[in-house]
């Protein structure tokens, strides 16, 4: 699996441990709110283990998600939940979209591509 997250999401950052990191940068984000940090940090990562995704699952903070690709299906992991769907999937995307809305994930950060 292949993703992007942003350090400032995780409220356990052991999860570091299980990555592949590839790469990072520092964001200044346009969009953040007023309790999320002006300036993200942004890790891209490779995970071999299906058994990462639970455990990030529970790293994260809430209201925020990880965007992931398993080459077949989109992902989308949340505090304690996970939706995937099929790229091109408009019912799917939206049961993810309606999900963020419901936990305070701002309109301006629900914004992945499939």
């Amino acid at each position: 699996m292949d993703g992007t997250l942003i350090k400032e999401s995780l409220a356990d950052e052991r999860i570091l441990d299980l990555l592949e990191i590839r790469g990072a940068e520092i964001w200044k984000a346009e969009n953040h709110t007023a309790d999320q940090p002006k300036y993200w940090t942004a890790i891209f990562f490779h995970a071999e283990s299906e058994g990462f995704i639970v455990e990030l699952s529970r790293s994260l903070k809430d209201s925020w998600y990880v965007d992931l690709s398993d080459r077949a299906h989109k992902v989308l992991v949340f505090r304690n939940k996970v939706i995937r769907y099929l790229p091109g999937d408009a019912a799917g995307k939206r049961r993810a979209e309606e999900y963020c809305r419901s936990i305070g994930v701002p309109e301006s950060q629900i914004d992945w591509n499939d």
